[in-house]
Parts: C-alpha cells; structure tokens; sequence
C-alpha cells in the first residue's frame, strides 16, 4: 500500500514537471514564460532546474534572463551558470544573478561575494553582503564590517549575523552599539554575538540589558550572560534577581542559575562601611577578611538557632549566622541583620 502511494505521488510530481516544461516550451511571449517561473519557484522542486537553466541561457529578454538566476537560486541549483551569466550579461541580469549567489550561499561564490561587497551597485552590495555573511571565513570580518555602517537595515543586519556566525573578536566595540538601539532586532544580535563571543568587555553591555521590560531582549541577555559562565556570571544574576525580583523573566534567570550550578542561597552585604567575615559564628572570632557593601556570597549553611549581638552604640539584634563563600574563595560566618537574602532557584 506505501509503494503504491509513493508510485502514485512520483508520477503526480513527474507529470506536474512535464507539464512545467510543455507550458514553458508552447509559451510565446517572455512574460508568460515569467510568469512559468513565478510558479516553478513556488513549487521550489529543483527538478524543474533545467527549465529555469534553459531559461537563463537563451531567453531573449533581460527581464526573463534575471528572473532564472533568482528563481536558481531559490532551487539552490545552478551556481556555475548563474556566475558564468553575472560576469557576462548587463546590469539588470548581473543584480539578480548576485541575488541569487547570495540565496544558494556556497563557497564557491566566495570570489563574487568578495567582489560584489564593494560593487557601485547598492543592490550588488546587499546580495554580495547577505552571502558572505552565510559562508564568509575569518578573513572576510573586515568586509562584513562594512555592512554595519551601511544605512540598509537589512545590510546591518546581515553583517552582524556574519560576525557572530565568525566569532569575530575584532569588532566588538562596533557591534556593542547595537545593544543600545531602540530596534529589538538589533539588540538581540548584539547579545546573540556576544553569547557566541564570549568577549569580556562585553559584559556591561549585556548585563544592562537583562532588566530590559522586552521579553525577547531580555530573554537574549539571560541567554548571553548564562554563555560567559563562571562566578561573574552568578554574581551578576544573582543581583539582578535582589534588584528586580518582579522582573517578568525572573524564573528564567532561575533557571539559569540551576543550570550553571549555583548555589541555592546566596547574600548580599548591606552595610554602610564594610562587614567583618569571621573565622566562627560569633561576634569575638578572629576576622578572615573584610568585606564591602554589595559583595555577594553563597551560603553554604545556616546555623539553626538564633543569636543575639550588641553593635558599638549598645543596640540588640536577634538574627542566624551564616556559613559563606566569597567568590574570591574565602570562607567564614555572618550574622543575618548585615545582608539580603537571594534564593538562586
């Protein structure tokens, strides 16, 4: 019964080509056979390849010509004759030829993308842009850069996905701008190329936008800042969390907290001066390290009674020590009245 559904569907899409290639043969003018073409490239099957071949190389028109390279490129098909036609046919023909360079994106374009990034044409220029962003090698980030100064938003956003796809570290400072634009897209390529990147001077950038109110932003920055990994990357979220506990992606940053396994209590020192890190869990041991209005530190266990502690102006406080970690890898006690708790996940 499956073979003879298949057979069925073979034939139907055999006869479907046949009848491309009799109706694009019986046509008499170039705009029928366009409109042929407008269907072939809806249809998108590269059987139908060789009419679109057959097109390009001998259809009178330049309309008709320039019509076969995008639908070539649309079947992926056809890559030395589209380059064969853009270095010898006129203008019209070569921009829609580069088009569809850009939309096979092989590596054997390379040379034309190289070329046509710096072409007079604008529309050369984006279509050469778009296919050396897809297969464009190290070498090529200084041409992709050109993309980011362009005024075509679909240049810029070409170049940055090319960056990002090179791990260009060269450039960082360029694309760093976009975090701050007002257009999502941007901001999201920014974080995407600084989550492949790893750059530290990136950080900042993606730090500010993790409290961004757009979910896709800040989903972005979660994602960026989560890549970096490491105790910087915890400290962060973990403030960000003590800052913006209402914040609509708050569970997300949990779960990337569990993810990159943190601990599960951490707290934050909130002190006017600096707060003593003590050897044990009173307030007469011997003082390990002192430590600054801010710093975060993990818990790493809470003693189960409570105590009490007299500050220098004779004032009474009832509250747990804690067991914590510096992320600097010093180790002591706390008392509870001095810091915030945060719960990691």
């Amino acid at each position: 019964m499956l073979n003879l559904i298949f057979i069925i569907l073979f034939l139907g899409q055999s006869l479907y080509s046949e009848d491309f290639a009799g109706t694009y043969k019986s046509a008499s003018t170039d705009d029928e056979r366009i409109k042929i073409l407008d269907d072939i490239e809806k249809d998108s099957s590269s059987k139908n390849a060789k009419i679109v071949l057959e097109a390009l190389k001998k259809g009178e028109s330049n309309k008709l010509r320039a019509k076969a390279c995008e639908v070539l490129g649309t079947l992926k098909s056809g890559v030395d004759e589209i380059q064969k036609s853009y270095d010898s046919d006129d203008a019209v023909v070569r921009e829609s030829c580069m088009l569809g360079l850009a939309r096979i994106s092989n590596a054997k374009s390379i040379p034309y993308f190289e070329k046509g990034i710096k072409d007079k044409n604008d529309a050369i220029k984006s279509y050469a842009l778009r296919g050396l962003s897809a297969v464009g090698r190290s070498n090529h980030a200084d041409l992709l850069v050109i993309g980011l100064k362009s005024s075509d938003s679909d240049d810029k956003e070409e170049a940055l996905k090319g960056l990002t796809r090179l791990k260009s570290n060269d450039y960082w400072k360029k694309v760093s701008e976009f975090c701050d634009s007002k257009e999502e897209k941007f901001v999201v390529l920014c974080l995407n190329y600084f989550k492949e990147t790893k750059i530290k001077e990136g950080l900042p950038s993606v730090e500010k936008n993790l409290s961004s109110t757009n979910a896709s932003i800040s989903t972005a920055a979660i994602e960026a800042i989560g890549a970096y990994g490491g105790n910087n990357t915890i400290e962060s979220l973990i403030r960000f969390k003590n800052s913006s506990p209402n914040h609509p992606n708050i569970e997300e940053v949990s779960k990337m907290l569990k993810k990159l396994n943190s601990a599960k209590l951490y707290l934050i020192v909130k002190v006017a001066d600096s707060l003593n890190l003590r050897s044990a869990s009173n307030d007469r041991s011997s003082i390990v390290v002192s430590l600054k209005n801010g710093t975060v530190l993990a818990v790493l266990e809470k003693d189960p009674r409570k105590y009490e502690i007299t500050d220098k102006k004779g004032n009474v406080t009832e509250n747990f020590w804690y067991k914590v970690k510096t992320f600097t890898g010093s180790t002591g006690y706390v008392f509870g009245e001095f810091v915030e708790i945060v719960e990691a996940y």
